[in-house]
């Protein structure tokens, strides 16, 4: 037999067991392609997280664009105090939003407010 042949012969499917009676009041037992689903989507989201994380740490507020000359801001880096000293907490950076909200500044604000555990308004 040609090993052609060999792969057009119908094969019986793999099924996964399913949940024991004693355990129906759990719920559906998660398949292993239901968890792999889950885990890719958690991987997803982490690497996500962590990507825009890491661009909120490696922005320069001292970067400059020509469009940037128009936009206003509430806190400018001259007028802003040392975050260390008494009774000067750093504001969240949603009371300083950018001129334009374009979904990377909206997330990368998000970000930036959930590590330093301030809330966005």
């Amino acid at each position: 037999m040609s090993s052609a042949w060999k792969n057009a012969v119908p094969r019986r499917e793999h099924r996964e067991r399913p949940q024991p009676a004693a355990r129906k009041h759990l719920g559906l037992l998660e398949k292993h392609k239901d968890y792999v689903k889950r885990a890719r989507s958690h991987h997803r989201k982490r690497d996500r997280m962590t990507a825009l994380k890491r661009r909120a740490e490696l922005r320069n507020q001292d970067e400059f664009y020509y469009g940037m000359s128009g936009a206003k801001t509430k806190v400018s880096a001259v007028e802003a105090r040392a975050p260390d000293a008494p009774g000067n907490a750093q504001p969240c950076p949603s009371q300083a939003r950018p001129a334009r909200h374009g979904s990377l500044a909206i997330a990368i604000l998000y970000v930036t407010c959930y590590y330093r555990r301030t809330a966005c308004t």
